[in-house]
């Protein structure tokens, strides 16, 4: 079985939460492939996941998600390289990525 995390989880701080819970809702001990989703998360303001702003007509929530610009897809990927040895998950990968992002950046251990 697969899945991805999600994008409101990708700050590295809370990827091993992301994969916990994801595992518990599903009821599975671990995953065949995990993936990370987009190679940028949104932001978690006060707690809230995936915000938005305000609509066209300025009506709260409504509009575009807003995005975290300080979280890198290369600290969520190393968070997730760490999930591996934990068994619970026995590959990772991105999806959702140009080829360029994917293979040009030289953070991974393991190449997405």
């Amino acid at each position: 079985c697969s899945t991805n995390s999600h994008t409101s989880l990708h700050h590295h701080a809370k990827v091993g939460e992301s994969l916990d819970e994801s595992l518990q809702n599903a009821g599975f001990d671990y995953y065949d492939l995990w993936l990370m989703h987009w190679p940028q998360a949104f932001a978690n303001i006060n707690e809230t996941p995936n915000p938005r702003g305000p609509g066209p007509n300025g009506e709260p929530g409504q509009g575009h998600y807003i995005l975290d610009d300080k979280t890198t897809f290369n600290e969520t990927w190393a968070d997730m390289e760490k999930c591996l040895v934990t068994g619970k998950v026995k590959a990772i990968g991105v999806s959702n990525f140009s080829v360029k992002k994917s293979v040009s950046s030289g953070f991974a251990f393991l190449k997405p």
